[in-house]
């Protein structure tokens, strides 16, 4: 029987073939999710793992939000 751990690595795996990723590259969680992820964010942080977690055992690079400095949020405001 495959542990939660497993799963959740291979369902990482299986989105990332449907977005046409490559072992390497990046995902962010967002992907993962709008993209018919079998595991809510709520699975995937259970029992203190994180997304860079199985990100890294699936064979990816977590998808970092960039920061935005600001000067520029705040000329998007207006």
């Amino acid at each position: 029987m495959k542990t939660q751990e497993q799963e959740i690595v291979e369902d990482i795996r299986r989105v990332a073939r449907g977005l046409g990723l490559k072992t390497g590259d990046q995902i962010s969680r967002s992907e993962y999710l709008n993209n018919g992820a079998r595991f809510s964010m709520y699975q995937i942080y259970d029992g203190g793992m994180t997304w860079s977690h199985y990100c890294q055992k699936a064979g990816f690079e977590p998808k970092a939000a960039e920061s935005v400095p600001d000067e520029i949020y705040f000329k998007r405001l207006l």
